[in-house]
């Protein structure tokens, strides 16, 4: 996760947040909770004022369900007139208690350079005798390399594999 913003001297300034391996599967929960935990625990908060991610389905539904004005509107319970007695609550125990952080994402935007490269390989798909002729067996080599490479990108847990029978580090 890289951060970017503008320095006092109005210059643009960049950083490395940090870089996580996410091993299991990547859910729109799990990296809404992952960036979140980012941000709180650099200390950002509530100055986070946008993220761009690539076009993945789990960002997307990430942001569309945890973002910032998507959150779902919890309605309030209607008061009881009665009054309920009861046993005394252990004040100091509920006191130590630490109520679990809401998850809740700035705004989202999706990478245009992202999206430039998925209209690029769509449209250069839908050119006539592209996969014809002397192209034919490096688009099919191509095709099986490229559909490797997605499933990798798509699943932690497929990449986690990969990495293991590849003897990688």
């Amino acid at each position: 996760m890289t951060c970017h913003w503008i320095g006092q001297d109005l210059r643009r300034q960049h950083g490395t947040l940090g870089c996580k391996e996410i091993k299991e599967k990547q859910t729109n929960v799990v990296l809404a909770q992952a960036i979140f935990d980012v941000h709180h625990e650099f200390g950002l908060g509530n100055k986070v004022v946008a993220t761009t991610t690539d076009n993945g389905a789990n960002y997307v539904a990430a942001f569309k369900y945890f973002g910032v004005g998507n959150m779902p509107v919890e309605e309030e319970e209607e008061q009881d007139p009665e009054v309920v007695v009861g046993q005394p609550a252990n004040l100091h125990a509920q006191l130590e208690e630490v109520a679990p952080a809401v998850v809740k994402l700035p705004k989202h935007y999706r990478c245009g350079a992202h999206t430039l490269n998925l209209i690029a390989t769509a449209d250069v798909q839908s050119v006539a005798e592209w996969n014809q002729g002397l192209r034919a067996p490096f688009t099919k080599a191509a095709a099986k390399a490229q559909g490797t490479w997605n499933l990798q990108n798509r699943s932690s847990v497929v990449a986690n594999s990969i990495k293991e029978k590849t003897g990688g580090s």
